[in-house]
């Protein structure tokens, strides 16, 4: 099992499990809320979500955790054992993400819900159903959020670098996901 501690451990080990060493950083994003699956297979909700933080500074989105665990890991030194799906390594890849969870794209946290058809008008102003999502964008500096509703094709703003939605998928089994692709500057 291979210890990642930086950046350069993320991009050797990408795609593997891993254990990732730092520090459990609790993020609020009041008002926005996030989904995480709780021990029993339901859905909890929470203002929170947690990044690693690792020795230089790289933060690795956990996503929304229970408020139990904040109460015992908030600020202190962690190891946790997943796989490992780098965020920053874009250049001509797509990143795919699930639906309920949130990532961190330019220094901003992304959530993701409310994926389903919704009412669009068209290029010729005549109203559409179109498969969309519902993404929550938190500034962490600024500590300001915003929501967007985006569809496939859509170019989001975030941060200083722009992404274009590129897939949105839908599933009533479990969660849907939404794919994005940096653009380049």
């Amino acid at each position: 099992m291979h210890l990642v501690v930086n950046r350069s451990d993320m991009t050797a080990h990408d795609e593997t499990v891993v254990e990732e060493r730092g520090r459990y950083r609790v993020i609020d994003t009041s008002p926005y809320k996030n989904g995480y699956r709780c021990s029993d297979g339901g859905i909890g909700m929470s203002c929170f979500v947690v990044h690693l933080v690792l020795e230089d500074g790289t933060n690795i989105g956990l996503g929304a955790r229970p408020e139990e665990e904040h109460a015992a890991l908030r600020d202190r030194c962690v190891v946790v054992r997943g796989r490992l799906e780098s965020k920053d390594q874009f250049g001509d890849d797509v990143l795919r993400s699930g639906e309920t969870t949130n990532l961190s794209l330019s220094d901003h946290a992304v959530g993701i819900g409310n994926i389903g058809n919704r009412q669009f008008l068209d290029e010729n102003q005549v109203l559409v159903r179109r498969r969309s999502a519902q993404l929550a964008i938190y500034n962490f500096t600024t500590k300001k959020g915003r929501d967007e509703i985006v569809i496939e094709g859509s170019v989001v703003s975030i941060g200083g670098d722009q992404y274009c939605i590129t897939s949105i998928e839908a599933d009533p089994e479990s969660r849907g996901w939404v794919s994005f692709q940096k653009l380049s500057p």
